[in-house]
């Protein structure tokens, strides 16, 4: 089943959609839905037995398409 095809939902309000998956990082949007408590649980249904468990680990911001960043462009460590 494609990433696209999965449908997350959480108590309240229905989540639009799973923006990305990188490996066990799935980044989802939250339009409509308040954001989820960091550490609280949300369930994906997908093809198999039984709702997946996603954990929230953080909340992020979208850039906005006006940032003047791109691909190959030189950065620093910050440490």
């Amino acid at each position: 089943m494609p990433v696209s095809d999965l449908k997350v939902s959480c108590k309240t309000q229905a989540l639009d959609r799973i923006l990305a998956v990188r490996g066990v990082v799935v980044d989802v949007l939250f339009d409509g839905c308040d954001l989820p408590p960091i550490n609280s649980a949300l369930e994906v249904e997908w093809d198999r037995e039984g709702p997946l468990s996603l954990e929230v680990q953080s909340h992020l911001d979208l850039m906005p398409d006006s940032v003047a960043i791109k691909r190959g462009q030189m950065l620093a460590n910050a440490r």
